[in-house]
């Protein structure tokens, strides 16, 4: 009985509360930061910087700061649009708890469309790699040129822990409220290339973004309902295509990204060496200027 009693001390030590969205608004919702209203729901939206539009997508446990560093170095010559994704950021959870991509598609288009954007060059990282090529292949006349950042296509041989534990029922309760900073400094670690680039400050971003109302939740419900795209289709993307990869990304091999090359009929594909999962994170001006001289070149008029 007392080792049931220490057990239970030790995981309630564990315990962590949801953060309701005002608390964290001072922190991270300054100018230029703003919410649009889309589909009744309240979007975190930053849109910055004059020129083209750009729209930028995060991935999974992001947000629209994962672009801080992107934003700051192009929108001096791109409009700069970048938002978090439901269940995300300050958006937080959908209200239908559907997380298919299909339904994250729609939701870009919605938030495009209400910005008044036709045409546009889109990038998206990892999970926001997904569900951008994936708006590509549904609305081609929309997107010129296509920026695709250790995206998710063809499943990996070996499933990232986090998403493996996240199957397990006994872990899937446990998560929903037991999630300490430190897991989230482990998880950093395991999408940086060099970790000596973490730093408290961005270990403290995603752990409170993390745990902002609704959004433990809504990440449980996206990994029970996800499943990959039909990479079979990639070889209709008519855009042209940067793939940037992450050499060192354990999450995704930098073998996904000579698969990308493949299947898509107008790619280039760049790779970082020593870099992780999160090349915007770790070499924020060398892929930023890569992405600058990509949107600058002349593709047949386009």
């Amino acid at each position: 009985m007392i080792y049931l009693l220490l057990l239970a001390l030790l995981m309630g030590t564990q315990v962590r509360f949801d953060i309701p969205l005002d608390r964290l608004l001072e922190d991270y919702a300054q100018p230029p930061s703003q919410f649009v209203e889309v589909g009744g729901e309240q979007v975190h939206l930053r849109d910055e910087g004059e020129g083209p539009p750009v729209v930028l997508i995060h991935g999974i446990f992001g947000s629209l700061h994962d672009w801080d560093r992107w934003a700051m170095l192009l929108s001096g010559h791109y409009r700069i649009i970048r938002f978090d994704l439901p269940g995300h950021g300050l958006t937080g959870p959908r209200r239908d708890r559907d997380y298919r991509i299909a339904n994250d598609v729609a939701f870009v288009d919605a938030v495009v469309d209400t910005l008044g954007l036709s045409a546009f060059v889109l990038v998206g990282a990892s999970l926001g790699g997904l569900i951008s090529w994936e708006y590509t292949l549904a609305h081609p006349e929309k997107v010129t040129r296509l920026i695709l950042m250790d995206p998710v296509a063809y499943p990996p041989s070996d499933t990232p822990i986090v998403f493996g534990l996240a199957q397990l029922p006994v872990v899937r309760q446990l998560f929903r409220v037991m999630t300490p900073r430190y897991m989230t400094k482990w998880g950093l670690k395991d999408v940086y290339g060099d970790d000596r680039k973490i730093t408290p400050e961005l270990v403290d971003q995603f752990y409170r973004l993390a745990l902002r109302a609704g959004n433990r939740r809504a990440f449980l419900e996206r990994t029970a309902q996800f499943s990959f795209g039909n990479t079979d289709r990639l070889q209709a993307l008519s855009a042209p295509t940067l793939v940037l990869w992450g050499e060192a990304d354990t999450w995704l091999p930098v073998e996904h990204g000579h698969n990308f090359m493949n299947d898509l009929p107008n790619g280039e594909l760049k790779i970082y060496p020593g870099v992780g999962h999160m090349p915007m994170h770790e070499v924020p001006e060398q892929s930023a200027a890569d992405a600058r001289q990509f949107m600058a070149r002349d593709f047949d008029g386009r």
